[in-house]
């Protein structure tokens, strides 16, 4: 063999060597990057329900006539938001579909709430809704 022979030879088991290391360390990367992405997902949830009931506890406390638009973002897996009574206060929970199921997103607020119209099948991106306080209930209503 010659050594030109020899030397691209060599450097064909290099390249071989480097991408026999680089190619799982890459799938890797790239599957660790997914389940990152989901769990951001599930934060921006959170704090999206967070938002909502802190705003409404604010509200409530002000008192009848207080109002304020608050604009959220929900990430894309975002399915509905919910909200429901429960005696002297009221639940925020935002429904999020992930690779292992739907998970319900909660938090609590110190106030009764009746929502005018629903949020079902509200998808992705920023929402406005106006919160307003009108004697002992807090109103929630979806602006466009």
């Amino acid at each position: 063999m010659s050594i030109k022979g020899q030397v691209s030879t060599e450097l064909i088991v290099i390249i071989a060597a480097i991408m026999v290391i680089f190619i799982p360390l890459l799938i890797t990367v790239y599957i660790k990057a997914g389940g990152t992405e989901e769990d951001i997902s599930m934060l921006q949830a959170q704090l999206a329900s967070t938002r909502i009931a802190n705003m409404i506890n604010s509200i409530g406390k002000l008192g009848e006539g207080s109002s304020i638009i608050l604009e959220v973002y929900l990430p894309k897996n975002t399915e509905k938001i919910s909200f429901s009574s429960l005696g002297h206060g009221s639940e925020v929970t935002i429904t999020v579909r992930t690779d292992e199921g739907v998970v319900d997103l909660s938090e609590t607020a110190k106030f009764n709430v009746e929502v005018l119209n629903q949020f079902d099948n509200i998808g992705s991106g920023k929402i406005k809704m106006e919160i307003t306080s009108e004697e002992e209930i807090v109103t929630i209503k979806k602006k466009s």
